[in-house]
């Protein structure tokens, strides 16, 4: 069961990634600031204090990779290792 998982989840990232490099998309990422809001929330506020700048989303990225590499080390390595004495 965790070997056709891990398949799943690699191949996946698999199909997606080479699927994403024969077929590129160029979205114009300027278009979403272009949206209006309707009413003032917490994104508005991010986006007004430069949360969408270089530095705020190599924060962003930095955060992801960080925390989605341990998670996924967690989650495939160190949870079936400490399954394996049940």
């Amino acid at each position: 069961m965790l070997a056709g998982n891990v398949v799943a989840i690699c191949m996946s990232g698999i199909i997606c990634t080479v699927y994403s490099l024969i077929f590129p998309h160029n979205f114009e990422w300027s278009k979403l600031k272009e949206i209006p809001m309707i009413e003032q929330d917490g994104s508005a506020d991010l986006a007004e204090s430069g949360e969408d700048s270089e530095e705020g989303l190599l924060g962003a990225l930095r955060f992801t990779v960080i925390y989605g590499t341990i998670l996924t080390g967690v989650l495939i390595i160190l949870w079936p290792l400490l399954a394996l004495p049940a």
